[in-house]
């Protein structure tokens, strides 16, 4: 048994010591560095690695985009199919021959154009074999250019909107004042700028307040092809903005006292509501500005008929503004989120209250003077920004100059009807800025001046704003005047 079990022994022992000093060696091996072609081989290994991830996400950025391209394609053929639609079966309103009647047409492919005087648009829904011809909704178009129906709108009439009989419009004495209300995102700009686009080509003339302009959707930045023709940079500050509503209520009591005039005026008011709330009781001048507010929509709403003098006003609710509400000639609701607030702009109609939270962007209930039928379900075109002024034939000239103040040359009687079109005269001016009255000033567009506004509301300096708007060196003293024009004081010109 012994001699067995010693040979077994020292076999174990000789493999151990073999074991150890192949775990040695191996050891050894590795602590060696890696040879130039094994790390190239790595490097290699790496970058191929690195490709594949960028291949990766290379393909997974290129399926997002594709899968945008489709969505997008998607909704232009969408909107194609639509105006399709529209052009063929149901056409647009046209005003019958007496200017009695709104007459959808139906557009046949082979017989042309068929008065249907006692059709509606719900009705011509169920010739289209619309699934359910109950909902009016599904009779108005969602999806209509403001482009395609422009010229459907007859002379002498405004735009109401697209409702289930048609292209509703109504004699152009509603535009004195209209009210467009709604809560942020429904619509309410492109409403605004639909009315603007033809107050535009009608020759008005424009001012606006805008205490929000800075916003990247504000109004200001969607009337931004219009500009050439407001008479006032766009007004955001207090000072500013009372000085827009008393050349407004100046020039109505001077057309009303038989002055001359040669162009209509449309002031719009966006944000109605924050300007009527007093945050403060003591603060008088927020008291003025809510009280010019009311006595413009007044004057818009009662007496400006026959004195071309215009007023949009614009808010995102309805709570303080039944002064507004009892004197707009035209009132355009947009969706609003609280039902106590739904119930105030659609004049008390609770049906019509509940299926707002359902309303696609664009749809409005607009009601008013002319409305004699009660409100209607409208559907606003979409429209599209657009440079106006090359576009637009045979402009009646600007006799304004072009600045802030609006101050043309007056006649040494000054008389109502002999005085210049919203001639503001400021009897607190210092003598001693005669010298600097006499710079002529026309040569600075409106443009210029509402980057030195701008410029200045956000602290710059006036030798940055002179360098930036370019007038500085020998043109200093016509920047000085201008500024002097705006209502930067010396004071603060100096500061």
């Amino acid at each position: 048994m012994t001699i067995i079990v010693l040979p077994l022994g020292a076999v174990g022992i000789l493999a151990l010591a073999i074991a150890f000093l192949i775990g040695r060696h191996i050891y050894q091996v590795k602590r060696l560095p890696l040879r130039e072609d094994d790390r190239e081989q790595l490097a290699l290994e790496h970058s191929q690695e690195m490709e594949r991830e960028r291949l990766l996400l290379v393909r997974e950025r290129h399926e997002h985009d594709l899968q945008l391209a489709q969505e997008r394609h998607t909704l232009e053929l969408l909107m194609e199919w639509e105006r399709h639609q529209l052009d063929k079966h149901l056409a647009l309103t046209r005003i019958s021959a007496d200017q009695k009647g709104h007459y959808p047409y139906m557009v046949h492919p082979e017989q042309g154009y068929q008065a249907l005087p006692n059709v509606n648009m719900r009705q011509l829904a169920a010739a289209r074999q619309d699934e359910d011809t109950e909902d009016t909704s599904r009779a108005i178009p969602s999806l209509v250019r403001y482009e395609d129906v422009k010229a459907s709108i007859p002379q002498g009439h405004a735009l109401v909107g697209i409702s289930e009989r048609g292209l509703e419009t109504r004699e152009d004495s509603i535009r004195a004042l209209v009210w467009v209300v709604g809560g942020s995102g429904v619509g309410k700009t492109n409403s605004v700028s639909l009315r603007v686009d033809d107050d535009y080509e009608r020759g008005h003339r424009f001012l606006g307040i805008d205490p929000h302009a800075f916003k990247s959707d504000s109004l200001t930045r969607a009337l931004h092809g219009y500009m050439a023709r407001f008479l006032m940079p766009i007004a955001q500050k207090t000072e500013d903005i009372n000085r827009v509503l008393d050349a407004f209520i100046g020039e109505f009591e001077r057309r009303k006292a038989g002055g001359q005039w040669q162009y209509p005026i449309t002031l719009i008011v966006d944000e109605v509501g924050s300007m009527v709330m007093d945050i403060d009781k003591d603060e008088q001048v927020e008291s003025d500005v809510a009280k010019k507010l009311k006595m413009v929509a007044r004057i818009c709403g009662q007496e400006s008929r026959g004195f071309e003098m215009v007023g949009i006003f614009i808010s995102q609710d309805a709570a303080g503004l039944s002064w507004l509400r009892k004197r707009a000639l035209m009132v355009l609701a947009h969706q609003v989120m609280m039902m106590s607030e739904r119930l105030l702009v659609c004049n008390e109609d609770r049906a019509i209250a509940k299926q707002m939270d359902t309303w696609p962007k664009g749809r409005t209930l607009a009601y008013g003077i002319a409305f004699t039928e009660g409100p209607i379900v409208v559907q606003q075109p979409i429209f599209r920004p657009r440079i106006v002024e090359a576009n637009i034939p045979n402009l009646a000239p600007n006799p304004f100059p072009q600045n802030s103040t609006i101050v043309t040359p007056v006649n040494d009687v000054e008389t109502p009807s002999q005085a210049a079109p919203l001639r503001l005269v400021n009897d607190t001016e210092n003598e001693a800025s005669h010298a600097q009255k006499n710079i002529d000033t026309s040569s600075v567009g409106n443009d210029v001046r509402g980057i030195i506004v701008r410029m200045r509301r956000a602290g710059d300096s006036l030798t940055k704003i002179s360098d930036t708007v370019g007038l500085n060196g020998r043109k200093y003293p016509l920047f000085t005047a201008v500024c002097q024009e705006l209502g930067i004081k010396k004071a603060e010109r100096e500061a």
